[in-house]
């Protein structure tokens, strides 16, 4: 143990939590692991957006297929969602996806603390509602006759 972690307790700690091993989860229908799969705690926290995606289509949770739906757990990976948190890599917006991401993958994977936060799920449906009030009000514009009252 280094000086820094012996005067340290919860440093040691956090270290210790770090360092502990992540079962490979195995992709249907081959079997095999993703090669960038973390194999630590560590790792997982240092897992970049790009590599989240990768992780994501191999697990096809960003992609549906057949296997979608036999995971023990879904990713819920919603491109349209992460669309709406446009941003450069640095930015705010891209560092907020980046956490949503690796909160999903995580859940995926069985970590604890990754659970989907309320105020998340309020912001989509808020986004889904407006999303459907702009359809149904361009398609009202086109011509389209509707027995839809739009609500208040």
């Amino acid at each position: 143990m280094s000086p820094l972690t012996r005067d340290n307790p919860a440093l040691a700690g956090k270290i210790e939590s770090l360092r502990l091993p992540l079962a490979p989860l195995r992709a249907l229908p081959s079997g095999e692991p993703h090669p960038i799969f973390p194999l630590t705690v560590l790792h997982f926290w240092l897992l970049t957006e790009a590599e989240l995606d990768a992780l994501a289509h191999h697990y096809h949770q960003s992609t549906p297929s057949e296997w979608s739906f036999s995971y023990p757990v879904r990713m819920n990976w919603d491109k349209r969602t992460f669309s709406h948190m446009r941003g450069d890599a640095g930015t705010a917006a891209a560092g907020e996806r980046l956490k949503v991401k690796r909160r999903k993958f995580g859940n995926f994977i069985g970590l604890r603390g990754c659970e989907t936060p309320v105020e998340e799920v309020e912001w989509r449906i808020r986004t889904l509602r407006r999303e459907i009030r702009e359809r149904v009000d361009r398609e009202m514009e086109e011509g389209k006759r509707w027995h839809y009252r739009r609500p208040e």
